[in-house]
């Protein structure tokens, strides 16, 4: 409802000081597909069926061209749409406006950053490891999309990425013989040939835990919704072929998380490297306190739109979200110690948004998204959005 853009705004005004005057929200009510919605007279939504198909595209089509009409200098952020819907609304719409979509895009930015810091702080090198995402819907999508790219990025070909990132949703393994596959996840299918000589598997459907037990994953990230998935079984498996296992139960809230920081240092004798999609308190464990870090998509989604509209972007191609995980990154602190987390914490969100916004103007430049600008007036276009929330002492 109304409520998720308006947050989402007012966290932008808060995190990296866009103006909230210049902020709209909008809630697009398609109707709805329950029947006792549609019945009760106290119900506040649109009293029809749920669009869908044709008749859908053709509602946000008209809604797009009314923003590049009425306001086109806007930057969109899309939220909160079903899953398929959510990866059909950002690829049909990212070149006529500048958008991006903040369950699939941020999320994955703000998991690339920690994912980052968790291999700097165990000395690892992300060529070498084996991911395993939890869930496959925008977020947990997301999420692989953004690894795809950083791997990308380093040089690894698609065919090699798809052998050492793997992807589950609620029917297991999603495989390229998996009959019906399309969409977003067609693209991140694992070739068949990798679980030909894999234990297990029932009626050729693996699992969580045949995945885990044959693929000996390093990375494990949850994006399921599903409570309690990463078992003491599950988590101890892992370890045991991965001596600093990196884990990140993100479903949110806690209610909903694969596990809880505090198990899953418990379970690892203190050596995991966790973050969580909810806040969590200090944990003790092995002798030591650990600060456990929240992956919040706010690190990344204020300074992302503040560096769009400081540089006026045409465009938000795939390579500034992965400029905006840099910024992240590069804002946490790279600690020593075991039990310093793997982001920042909110109270540094002025700071973040400003380093990410900062790395998101360059790159949207550079890659001639936006007009040509250098780097000083880049600085001073940003510093001069940033609104402040005070009284003028000059005016009674």
């Amino acid at each position: 409802g109304m409520g998720i853009p308006v947050g989402k705004l007012t966290l932008s005004t808060a995190g990296s000081g866009i103006h909230p005057g210049s902020c709209l929200p909008i809630d697009v009510d398609v109707g709805t597909g329950n029947e006792e919605l549609l019945a009760d007279p106290l119900y506040l939504g649109l009293r029809q069926p749920r669009l869908t198909g044709e008749p859908y595209f053709s509602l946000l089509d008209e809604l797009v061209e009314g923003i590049r009409k009425v306001f086109p200098r806007a930057i969109v952020q899309w939220e909160d749409f079903a899953n398929d819907n959510a990866f059909q609304v950002l690829e049909r719409y990212r070149s006529q406006l500048p958008s991006f979509d903040d369950d699939i895009q941020g999320t994955g930015a703000v998991v690339v950053a920690g994912l980052r810091t968790a291999l700097s702080r165990a000395g690892r090198n992300w060529r070498d490891e084996r991911v395993v995402f939890f869930g496959a819907g925008a977020s947990g999508g997301g999420c692989a999309f953004a690894v795809h790219a950083s791997l990308r990025a380093l040089g690894m070909s698609e065919p090699e990425i798809r052998q050492r990132v793997l992807c589950l949703d609620s029917k297991g393994l999603i495989l390229e013989d998996r009959p019906g596959l399309d969409g977003h996840k067609r693209l991140l299918a694992a070739p068949a040939t990798l679980v030909k000589t894999w234990s297990g598997g029932k009626e050729g459907i693996y699992r969580l835990a045949d995945v885990v037990r044959n693929f000996k994953p390093t990375i494990l990230v949850g994006a399921s919704g599903q409570p309690g998935t990463f078992t003491e079984d599950l988590v101890r498996e892992m370890h045991a072929h991965c001596p600093r296992p990196i884990i990140l139960p993100l479903s949110n809230p806690t209610s909903k998380s694969e596990a809880t920081p505090e198990d899953v240092l418990r379970w690892t004798e203190g050596k995991a490297l966790v973050a969580s999609g909810s806040p969590n308190a200090r944990v003790q464990c092995a002798g030591q306190e650990f600060e456990i870090g929240q992956a919040n998509n706010v690190l990344i989604f204020p300074g992302l739109g503040l560096g769009a509209i400081a540089v006026e972007a045409r465009e938000i191609p795939d390579e500034v979200l992965l400029a905006a995980a840099d910024a992240l990154f590069e804002t946490t602190q790279i600690r020593d110690e075991p039990g310093a987390p793997l982001y920042p914490s909110i109270a540094e969100l002025r700071r973040v948004s400003r380093a990410v916004a900062s790395a998101v103007a360059t790159s949207l430049v550079k890659l001639g998204s936006a007009p040509a600008c250098d780097e000083a007036e880049i600085q001073d276009r940003i510093s001069a959005l940033v609104w402040e929330p005070r009284y003028d002492n000059d005016k009674n």
